[in-house]
């Protein structure tokens, strides 16, 4: 049966605890084993400061106004998760995103272009 193809379906189920995360960056390298690529992507975000003081009033009041921020780093990055990718699977996935990035190029040229022309006839 030469030629035939050979079909699968295949269910998505959605962990519960999936949840959406930005991420900013990656960093990372090849598996000790040879054969895959280690991923740690993470986000940056400005530190949040390590601590404020407060003036609290009469009457038990705390001034918000007027305080002292103590600051740490300007910048945390956080590592949000890691990924483990096999060899031919991270080159898919590499392609899969250059594409979708070009994707998203032309979606925001035409969007761009629709906007302009909106703005034109409304002049």
């Amino acid at each position: 049966m030469a030629g035939k193809k050979t079909q699968y379906k295949i269910k998505i189920i959605k962990d519960e605890n999936s949840k959406p995360v930005v991420i900013t960056g990656a960093v990372g390298g090849v598996h000790p084993s040879g054969d895959a690529v280690v991923v740690h992507f993470y986000h940056d975000y400005p530190t949040i400061p390590e601590s404020m003081d407060h003036e609290v009033l009469e009457g038990g009041v705390v001034n918000l106004k007027n305080f002292k921020e103590k600051k740490g780093s300007s910048i945390t990055r956080v590592i949000e998760t890691t990924s483990v990718i096999p060899t031919k699977i991270a080159r898919t996935i590499g392609k899969w995103l250059i594409e979708q990035a070009d994707a998203t190029d032309l979606h925001q040229n035409r969007l761009s272009e629709i906007n302009s022309n909106l703005e034109e006839k409304s002049s």
